[in-house]
Order: structure tokens, then C-alpha cells, then sequence
């Protein structure tokens, strides 16, 4: 007796293992193969980019184009976008570099998912919270302090936060004294503001 080792081709999908059988000689006879093979069972990769790679945006437009990346081991098969508040969904376009159609939002929250699906059927979301403040110029404090009031010792201050999308200028005004316009942009902050003693009522601009 001896031992015949034959390897198989790779087939789409699966891991090819060697095959081993026992062929005697004598009598002609093959005795033993025994394939084993393996399903993809790993998940692609998706992330949202565009508008942000944050997980929420905010805009005072009413609808949104997502865009982003998917990858695999094998082939991304498609990419799917849903709307959760407003259940609607449709195929983005692209795989490996995806975006989906113009998205019609609801003014407040707007939540939308998408899904990279591979051809073996497994699949993986990424989220993204889309915000839309119905209005234009929509500015909001953050930092220091998102409250109304903030108290310090410094003799300055430098204030951030964000700001709707569409916004294309800013300015902020101390009413004790100062002002200076600033970068509109989603995540925005000041130069040093100068501080006089007592009560300094600053007012963010946006529009």
C-alpha cells in the first residue's frame, strides 16, 4: 500500500484543504477521500465619512448624502442604507467607496443606518444621528460650560461648540465690550475673549 497526496483548487469562498487517499495497488481500488471545507463566516467592514466621521451631524438642510468605505476578505456584495424613524431604505451606490441618495430628513432626530453586506451573506452596520434644526444659523454652546452662566477667575476665555450645517458665518459679541468675527463651521471656536470684571454676557452669532 501506499499513500497518493493530491491538493484540490481553491474553490470561491471556501478553504481548499488537501485531500488525502489510500489507493492499493493490488486490487485498484481508491479507499479514502475526505474533503473538508469552510464557509466564510467573517463580517465585512463599514464606516460613514461623509458628511462626518462622527457619530451625529447636525444641518439645516432637509436632506442628507452619506458616503463612506466597506471592506471585506472576500467581496462586498452591497450596501444598504435605512432611515429608522421614517422606515425607508434603498441601495447606496459603490461597495469598497459607497453613497447613498439624497436622504429626506425629519426636523429633530433623524437616525440612519447602513449595512455592508459580503457575498456569503454576513454583514455589519455603522450609525450615524443626524440632527436637523429646521431655521438656519442653529449655534449652541458647549465649552466651557453648556449652561448660561459660567464663572471664572481668568481675565479670558475661549468659548466652542457646533453649529448647524449651512452655516456660512459667525461672530460672537461681548457685551461688556469686544467683538470679532470667526471660521463658521459645524465645530467651531473663538479667539480669547477678554474678560471685565463683573458680568460678561457673550453672544455667539450664527447665520
Amino acid at each position: 500500500m501506499r499513500f497518493i497526496i493530491k491538493k484540490i483548487n481553491t474553490f470561491p469562498r471556501r478553504i481548499a484543504v488537501i485531500l488525502i487517499g489510500a489507493f492499493i495497488l493490488a486490487g485498484g481500488f481508491l479507499i479514502g477521500i475526505v474533503p473538508l471545507f469552510a464557509q466564510d463566516a467573517l463580517r465585512p467592514s463599514i464606516s460613514i465619512t461623509s458628511p462626518t466621521a462622527d457619530t451625529t451631524y447636525y444641518t439645516v438642510g432637509n436632506s442628507v448624502i452619506i458616503g463612506g468605505v466597506a471592506a471585506d476578505n472576500t467581496t462586498i456584495d452591497r450596501v444598504v442604507w435605512r432611515h429608522l424613524e421614517r422606515a425607508q431604505n434603498g441601495n447606496a451606490s459603490g461597495t469598497l467607496t459607497w453613497v447613498t441618495p439624497a436622504i429626506v430628513l425629519d426636523e429633530g432626530q433623524n437616525t440612519i443606518k447602513v449595512t455592508a453586506y459580503d457575498t456569503s451573506g454576513n454583514s455589519r452596520d455603522d450609525y450615524l444621528s443626524v440632527i436637523y434644526e429646521v431655521g438656519g444659523g442653529i449655534v449652541a454652546i458647549t465649552d466651557p460650560t453648556a449652561l448660561d452662566t459660567y464663572i471664572t477667575a481668568s481675565s479670558s476665555v475661549i468659548l466652542k461648540g457646533r453649529a448647524a450645517a449651512g452655516v456660512g458665518n459667525m461672530r460672537w459679541e461681548n457685551a461688556s465690550g469686544g467683538f470679532n468675527t470667526m471660521t463658521a463651521s459645524t465645530s467651531w471656536q473663538t479667539q480669547s475673549i477678554t474678560l471685565q470684571e463683573g458680568d460678561n454676557y457673550i453672544t455667539v452669532l450664527a447665520w
